[in-house]
């Protein structure tokens, strides 16, 4: 029983992995279930034995990536423990999101696509780990940033995420849309995502800064 249970995890790992790749050719909403099979060599019949939906399957892979991003994070603010550095922490906290298009592409469909059809057990499990790993990012920051409390930065964290997902939306859309919108522009062609998103952040850490101050 153990070695059959090993097998079928290790085939769900499998699975996993070739969605993640299919994100470097495809938009999540190209990746039909007929496509996944192909890529795997089953039938789409086959794939219910392992993931109830195709939601199901891209919640899981997010939440992997979700898990690769905090330990880089983790890794990468090692050295600036104590600083309060601000400028070093979002220089690292900008380059991590801006190199994952398929991270940022998930995580902007997290809290709607992606919680269609799939079960509230699973929901649970999810908001659960997404929970865990923002405890972990909280921690890691405020480690960096010591004279800012926990609440602070974990409004930071919101904010950014909020920012992040906005930006992204405007900076990944149709070169039609983009085309159109240039009609609205006071100040011009937008500068690029890495860019915007950095400007957005030191904002955003500057006004919670003030609010702490006398």
């Amino acid at each position: 029983m153990k070695k059959s249970n090993n097998l079928r995890e290790q085939k769900r790992q499998n699975i996993l992995l070739i969605a993640a790749d299919l994100l470097k050719e495809y938009n999540y909403y190209d990746i039909t279930l007929d496509l996944l099979a192909d890529r795997l060599g089953t039938t789409k019949s086959n794939f219910y034995h392992y993931f109830d939906s195709k939601e199901q399957l891209y919640q899981e892979v997010f939440l992997l990536q979700i898990e690769d991003v905090v330990a880089e994070l983790e890794r990468k603010l090692i050295p600036l423990h104590g600083s309060d550095d601000d400028e070093a922490l979002i220089e690292i906290v900008v380059d991590i999101i801006t190199t994952r298009r398929r991270f940022n592409d998930l995580s902007a469909l997290f809290n709607t696509t992606l919680t269609r059809n799939i079960s509230d057990k699973f929901a649970i499990k999810c908001r659960a780990q997404l929970n865990a790993a923002t405890l972990r990012t909280c921690k890691a920051i405020q480690t960096t940033l010591p004279s800012l409390t926990f609440f602070q930065v974990e409004r930071f964290l919101i904010y950014f995420e909020a920012l992040k997902n906005g930006l992204w939306a405007e900076s990944s859309a149709s070169e039609k849309y983009k085309e159109m919108a240039k009609d609205f522009l006071v100040f011009g062609v937008p500068d690029s995502f890495a860019n915007q998103l950095h400007e957005g952040v030191t904002i955003v850490l500057r006004g919670i800064r003030a609010e702490s101050k006398p």
